[in-house]
Protein backbone atom coordinates (compact mmCIF):
# COMPACT_ATOMS: atom_id res chain seq x y z
CA UNK A 1 0.00 0.00 0.00
CA UNK A 2 1.34 3.45 -0.87
CA UNK A 3 2.34 5.09 2.42
CA UNK A 4 2.22 8.65 1.01
CA UNK A 5 -1.35 8.21 -0.24
CA UNK A 6 -2.50 6.59 3.01
CA UNK A 7 -0.91 9.43 4.97
CA UNK A 8 -2.64 12.00 2.73
CA UNK A 9 -6.01 10.34 3.42
CA UNK A 10 -5.23 10.41 7.15
CA UNK A 11 -4.34 14.11 6.97
CA UNK A 12 -7.51 14.85 5.01
CA UNK A 13 -9.61 13.09 7.67
CA UNK A 14 -7.82 15.01 10.42
CA UNK A 15 -8.75 18.29 8.71
CA UNK A 16 -12.36 17.19 8.29
CA UNK A 17 -12.66 15.79 11.82
CA UNK A 18 -10.55 18.09 14.01
CA UNK A 19 -10.12 17.01 17.62
CA UNK A 20 -10.94 13.41 16.69
CA UNK A 21 -8.66 10.45 17.22
CA UNK A 22 -7.90 8.65 13.96
CA UNK A 23 -6.34 5.20 13.71
CA UNK A 24 -5.42 3.37 10.54
CA UNK A 25 -4.53 -0.21 9.72
CA UNK A 26 -4.17 -2.32 6.61
CA UNK A 27 -5.88 -5.65 6.21
CA UNK A 28 -8.19 -7.55 3.87
CA UNK A 29 -7.13 -5.48 0.84
CA UNK A 30 -8.22 -2.18 2.38
CA UNK A 31 -6.78 0.66 4.39
CA UNK A 32 -9.05 1.01 7.42
CA UNK A 33 -9.57 4.31 9.22
CA UNK A 34 -11.31 4.53 12.60
CA UNK A 35 -12.39 8.05 13.46
CA UNK A 36 -13.39 8.55 17.08
CA UNK A 37 -15.42 11.75 17.30
CA UNK A 38 -16.91 13.14 20.47
CA UNK A 39 -20.13 11.16 19.92
CA UNK A 40 -19.41 8.38 17.41
CA UNK A 41 -16.95 5.86 16.07
CA UNK A 42 -16.86 6.28 12.29
CA UNK A 43 -15.42 3.63 9.98
CA UNK A 44 -13.89 4.18 6.55
CA UNK A 45 -12.33 1.51 4.34
CA UNK A 46 -10.37 2.53 1.25
CA UNK A 47 -9.71 -0.22 -1.26
CA UNK A 48 -6.16 -1.12 -2.17
CA UNK A 49 -6.95 -0.89 -5.91
CA UNK A 50 -8.37 2.62 -5.49
CA UNK A 51 -5.26 3.75 -3.67
CA UNK A 52 -2.93 2.06 -6.12
CA UNK A 53 -4.67 3.19 -9.32
CA UNK A 54 -5.55 6.76 -8.31
CA UNK A 55 -3.21 9.74 -8.07
CA UNK A 56 -2.84 11.46 -4.73
CA UNK A 57 -4.55 14.58 -6.07
CA UNK A 58 -7.48 12.54 -7.44
CA UNK A 59 -7.88 10.57 -4.20
CA UNK A 60 -8.47 13.76 -2.21
CA UNK A 61 -10.62 15.25 -4.97
CA UNK A 62 -12.79 12.11 -5.04
CA UNK A 63 -13.19 12.10 -1.26
CA UNK A 64 -14.41 15.69 -1.50
CA UNK A 65 -16.69 15.13 -4.52
CA UNK A 66 -18.23 12.02 -2.96
CA UNK A 67 -18.75 13.99 0.27
CA UNK A 68 -17.15 11.25 2.33
CA UNK A 69 -17.11 13.22 5.62
CA UNK A 70 -20.87 13.80 5.32
CA UNK A 71 -21.47 10.15 4.42
CA UNK A 72 -19.53 9.09 7.50
CA UNK A 73 -21.51 11.43 9.76
CA UNK A 74 -24.88 10.46 8.25
CA UNK A 75 -24.13 6.73 8.52
CA UNK A 76 -22.35 6.63 11.86
CA UNK A 77 -23.64 3.13 12.70
CA UNK A 78 -22.51 1.80 9.32
CA UNK A 79 -19.24 2.09 7.45
CA UNK A 80 -18.17 3.70 4.20
CA UNK A 81 -16.18 1.79 1.58
CA UNK A 82 -14.23 3.62 -1.13
CA UNK A 83 -13.42 1.79 -4.36
CA UNK A 84 -12.78 2.81 -7.95
CA UNK A 85 -16.57 2.70 -8.41
CA UNK A 86 -17.14 5.33 -5.73
CA UNK A 87 -18.37 5.43 -2.14
CA UNK A 88 -20.77 2.85 -0.75
CA UNK A 89 -22.23 1.96 2.62
CA UNK A 90 -21.52 -1.37 4.32
CA UNK A 91 -22.76 -3.12 7.46
CA UNK A 92 -20.14 -3.20 10.15
CA UNK A 93 -19.75 -5.20 13.32
CA UNK A 94 -20.17 -2.95 16.31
Amino acid sequence: MNIDKCTAIDEYLKREFPNSEIEQANFAGCQHYKIQTENNLLMLKVGEEFIGDTSLKDIIQNLEEWEVPNLLKENSRLGILITRAGASIYERNL
